[in-house]
């Protein structure tokens, strides 16, 4: 697979990542230089809301270059459709800007790549103006990985992160049997951000990956209103496989609306 680059030279794209259900690209696959030590593998997601009337487009850059082609990437948006960049391992910022901010959206906690093509998802969130749990903030998500957590064919895995602006710790919930329920005790309230505890993956059938919707877990019996560009319903999920359900945006808000978009992990072996 040929190399893409981002930036300078040292950071590459490589890998597409499928947006189940919403963007055309190939999933993960065990190609290219999976056993350098050096390396690993960093994709970036907007899901910072600015504030009402101003742009947050971001342009996410790291000490080798920019993660976004030196481009501001826009609110609710993978940069390059997902792709991965490969990076070289250690310790690693961001500084991310735009039009609206006036100081760079950065990591709060140090963050250190472990190398052996591992992945991350680099996501900026937080609320424009917010000084407490979501102020504006990077995170560095690891994505799954087969060799932590093999998956029977028969299966997937499935983790929950919210990086919304809700109030509230929002859940996954299924009505398949006519009535609201949480799909899991693990996601069926989850709060803003990310830790490996509270995201962790869980193991379900495909089967149980029907009737989706996400609450408010302080109304869990109303199912929130999301944007067109959400993809609870009509995902077929395959066995063996790890999904992310990444949550963003806001109620109400036009610009960065409330988005639950699931997105296919590393493939398996």
């Amino acid at each position: 697979m040929s190399l893409k680059s981002v930036g300078r030279s040292s950071i590459r794209t490589r890998f597409s990542v499928a947006v189940v259900g919403v963007l055309a690209v190939s999933a993960l696959a065990g190609c290219g230089t999976t056993g350098n030590t050096g390396l690993s593998q960093v994709r970036v997601l907007n899901a910072y809301i600015a504030a009402p009337g101003t742009d947050g487009s971001l342009n996410v850059n790291t000490s080798a270059g920019s993660l976004t082609g030196g481009l501001n990437l826009s609110p609710g948006q993978f940069a390059f459709g997902g792709a991965y960049n490969a990076i070289t391992s250690g310790p690693f910022t961001v500084s991310a800007t735009g039009p609206a901010t006036t100081t760079p959206i950065t990591f709060l906690s140090s963050v250190t790549l472990t190398g052996n093509n591992t992945y991350y998802t680099v996501a900026t969130a937080g609320v424009a103006g917010n000084t407490g749990a979501m102020a504006p903030q990077a995170f560095a998500i690891p994505t799954y990985s087969a060799a932590g957590m093999p998956i029977a064919s028969t299966n997937v895995a499935v983790r929950v992160v919210n990086l919304s602006g809700n109030t509230n710790p929002i859940g996954l919930y299924t009505n398949s049997s006519g009535v609201l329920a949480p799909l899991a005790t693990a996601v069926s309230a989850v709060p803003f951000g990310y830790n490996s505890t509270t995201n962790a993956y869980i193991t379900l059938t495909p089967a149980q990956m029907t009737g989706l919707s996400i609450v408010d877990s302080t109304a869990p019996a109303t199912a929130l209103s999301v944007s067109a560009s959400s993809n609870l319903i009509g995902v077929t999920f395959t066995g063996g496989q790890a999904y992310t359900l990444y949550i963003y945006g806001q109620s109400s808000n036009s610009v960065t609306p409330l988005t639950a978009l699931f997105v296919l992990d590393n493939a398996s072996p």
